[in-house]
């Protein structure tokens, strides 16, 4: 966990882990720099100790809401890919109203919105490609 840290978040960590199942502790990063970074620790005054010091209960809170977050986004996406998928298959089936769920809605529309927005720089491709004047904006 403290590599993870250490990488995404950019900042020097060193952990001594101890266990019942080894008789030397494990160092990270190693001996030397672990000596170094507790030095400069050590050295700090009380308040920047307490600045910067942060338990893992905080760390594993930080990293949830992150990845929680994240699920959210992926989820959002996943939902709009299926509704433009539902969309493409209406195109080739014939449209029907209780195709939309009323849930969904705002979704359709966000989709639709985004459609059209391809629709249009198509067109625009096209009035470009001709070389013809048009009002498409």
């Amino acid at each position: 966990m403290a590599r993870e840290l250490s990488a995404s978040h950019g900042v020097e960590i060193a952990s001594v882990f101890y266990s019942d199942y080894h008789k030397k502790p494990l160092v990270y990063p190693n001996h030397v720099v672990a000596i170094k970074t507790f030095e400069k620790f050590r050295k700090l005054s009380m308040q920047e100790k307490f600045k910067t010091m942060v338990t893992q209960l905080e760390v594993i809170q930080q990293l949830k809401t992150e990845k929680l977050e994240e699920l959210q986004k992926l989820r959002e996406k996943n939902k709009r890919k299926e509704l433009t998928i539902k969309l493409d298959k209406m195109k080739i089936e014939d449209f029907s109203v209780d195709m939309i769920n009323l849930e969904d809605l705002n979704d359709w529309i966000y989709v639709m919105r985004e459609y059209l927005k391809e629709i249009k720089e198509i067109m625009k491709a096209r009035v470009d490609k001709e070389g013809s004047i048009s009002n498409i904006s």
